[in-house]
């Protein structure tokens, strides 16, 4: 065997021997990962919603901003949809807890916010089948906003519907503003008084466009006049 040859044989080894030890460092690892995981303290939870607006397993669990665990399983049974929570802490819920669904953005992308409750209230059952809250769809919110800000507009409640309310005095003047102007339209458009003569008469315009062109004969004239006079002055002016 020459040299060459033993050489590559050697590299060959080497770069075997290092993918080998290499991929059995990762198994090693996901190993250990997953018997990290698999043996970790785990709290569930059932909760029942009337309805989850898609929901999925895989979704975040919230306390306070923090995320303490994750959706492990939904399904629907009896007309409602059980929801199973997978949690890393335990946590002491009291009688006026809350659970609810909400919308992480506008394109999508939800979590279960658990509130635990206050410290004054009753604790209750660990293996206590929470009642979660129905969400409530953008659009859905959206419109009754609208529908809200249009009772107060027409009732004349809050700092805008008295703004719009017909015996508001600053709505009053507005619309009094409003009217006149319209007023003064009509007039012009109708070349009633001053303005509106100004404006449609063709008369005004063609007084103005005739003494704009006596204004430059005028100018005309007086350029080309100019430098005789200045030289018969200066002619006469030497003797």
């Amino acid at each position: 065997m020459t040299r060459s040859r033993r050489v590559e044989t050697v590299t060959e080894v080497a770069v075997g021997a290092f993918i080998f030890v290499v991929l059995g460092l990762l198994a090693v690892m996901t190993i250990l990962l997953s018997t990290q995981a698999l043996f970790r303290d785990t709290h569930e939870i059932l909760a029942v919603f009337e309805d989850v607006r898609g929901l999925q397993e895989g979704d975040k669990v919230w306390m306070r901003g923090v995320n303490i665990g994750v959706v492990d399983a939904v399904a629907v049974e009896d007309r409602q949809v059980h929801v199973r929570l997978s949690l890393s802490t335990p946590v002491g819920l009291r009688e006026d807890y809350t659970l609810r669904i909400e919308q992480t953005s506008l394109l999508g992308g939800q979590v279960l916010t658990l509130d635990p409750g206050s410290s004054d209230a009753e604790t209750i059952p660990e293996d206590t089948v929470l009642e979660g809250e129905t969400p409530v769809q953008f659009i859905q919110a959206a419109a009754q906003a609208a529908a809200t800000v249009r009772v107060a507009l027409d009732e004349g409640e809050g700092l805008l519907g008295a703004l719009v309310s017909e015996e508001n005095e600053l709505y009053v003047d507005f619309r009094d503003t409003v009217a006149n102007v319209k007023h003064i339209s009509g007039d012009i458009r109708e070349q009633r008084g001053t303005v509106g003569k100004l404006i449609g008469d063709d008369t005004l315009y063609l007084e103005a466009s005739q003494v704009v062109h006596e204004v430059r004969a005028a100018v005309d004239d007086f350029r080309e006049t100019t430098p005789v006079t200045t030289f018969t002055s200066i002619l006469f002016g030497a003797f």
